[in-house]
């Protein structure tokens, strides 16, 4: 999750604490509808999770993710941080630009290991 950190500045603990409860509910619920029973999703940090699935419908996983977390996180936002597209932090006498929440998704797939894969001696 992208912008996390100075959405927290901002916004407060209370209103971080319901932005990653809504993702972590969005993560469980794409799951429920995509995955199957073995899958799970773990929180490394506030800003990193991941999925362990065995779907084999992970573009229509993904896209879910992607349509829901795109639209969503935007309305934990106020109508005039949205309308500006990034927040400003006040530090002392300093303004600083922080851009909202987003989230990236990255796909690592794991395939079983065939004899093809296997290491072969190089000749010269």
């Amino acid at each position: 999750m992208n912008g996390f950190n100075a959405f927290r500045d901002h916004y407060g603990f209370v209103a971080a604490n319901q932005v990653l409860s809504f993702f972590s509910q969005t993560l469980s619920e794409c799951l429920a509808q995509y995955g199957t029973p073995e899958d799970f999703a773990a929180m490394h940090s506030e800003t990193h999770y991941s999925i362990f699935t065995f779907t084999t419908q992970l573009a229509a996983l993904i896209a879910a993710l992607q349509d829901t977390l795109r639209t969503s996180l935007l309305a934990f936002h106020t109508f005039t941080d949205r309308e500006r597209g990034y927040l400003i932090l006040q530090d002392g006498q300093s303004e600083q630009y922080a851009p909202l929440l987003s989230a990236e998704i990255s796909v690592v797939e794991y395939r079983q290991p065939t004899a093809s894969d296997a290491p072969r001696a190089a000749s010269a």
